[in-house]
């Protein structure tokens, strides 16, 4: 048994290891648009410029350009760019997201995906905030195998739904 006990704290701490050295190399210098993890404290924000930028934002020209466009939909390779692309049916290019975003009906859970008005209400702000006890079992925050967008650009689009989730 206590040869059980010293594989699993390899284990543990090789796990552990392994995820501090993925998220040191995910760093961003703000150019990718691609952020460096969830943050935590208010004045992280000024470690990545497009997040500090993020404070001054709740305009859904602004969230489409620098969250939905470099994270979800434009870029190369991004799940949402082109249905059916790897099998998701939301397609966030540039000119139709907004379309298919509010008011759309969730294909995972009996939600919006953004409900004008309601952060709580609206499935795409549980998926970036990575509100697990309202996703889907099973479903990952978004943007999908990148880190977490920072707090700033989180904020952001909650205050853009809150306030009506305006084109």
């Amino acid at each position: 048994m206590k040869h059980g006990k010293s594989s699993l704290r390899l284990v543990l701490v090789a796990t552990l290891f392994s995820f501090a050295a993925l998220a040191t190399a995910c760093g961003d210098d703000g150019a990718s648009g691609v952020d460096a993890g969830p943050t935590v404290d208010a004045g992280a924000a000024d470690a990545v410029p497009i997040c500090a930028e993020a404070t001054q934002h709740s305009d859904f020209t602004w969230i489409n350009a620098n969250i939905l466009q470099k994270n979800c939909g434009s870029a190369s390779g991004s799940c949402h760019s082109s249905a059916p692309h790897t099998g998701y049916d939301l397609v966030l290019k540039s000119d139709v997201a907004y379309a298919q975003l509010v008011g759309a009906d969730s294909k995972e859970v009996t939600k919006k995906l953004v409900a004008a008005s309601s952060c709580a209400d609206s499935y795409l702000f549980d998926k970036i905030s990575n509100n697990v006890s309202a996703m889907k079992p099973g479903t990952m925050y978004m943007p999908r195998s990148s880190p977490m967008l920072c707090k700033e650009k989180i904020d952001a689009v909650c205050r853009w739904i809150a306030a009506g989730a305006m084109p």
